[in-house]
């Protein structure tokens, strides 16, 4: 996939939902304009550190990939309000799902 997708600086939703995506692309600018991504069901297991220059994401569907960890640079995007990371690997600790709900305000789901 290339990172040049994100450069039309008018998308505000995107989905890219069962394309066996394996790994995504690292983002050279700010997305100002997205503020729904949806990446469910592909085989995501990590998202690069420039993620984060998606400063307007107020929705990301991760759920459906191969998440040992949950993605720290999720920590980052101050705007994000709704994260669905159901139906991952997820192995986590009770602080890191407490850490996680706080941050997203109990707006996170998490299902195995």
């Amino acid at each position: 996939m290339s990172p040049a997708i994100f450069d039309k600086g008018n998308i505000s939703f995107f989905s890219l939902r069962r394309n066996f995506i394996s790994s995504f692309p690292e983002i050279d600018k700010n997305n100002t304009e997205l503020k729904v991504l949806n990446l469910e069901n592909n085989n995501l297991n990590e998202l690069p550190n420039s993620f984060v220059n998606f400063d307007s994401l107020q929705y990301l569907n991760i759920s459906y990939n191969q998440f040992k960890e949950f993605p720290e640079v999720l920590f980052k995007l101050k705007n994000l309000k709704q994260l669905d990371i159901s139906h991952n690997n997820l192995q986590l600790t009770k602080e890191e799902l407490r850490e996680i709900s706080e941050k997203f305000q109990g707006k996170v789901n998490i299902q195995y």
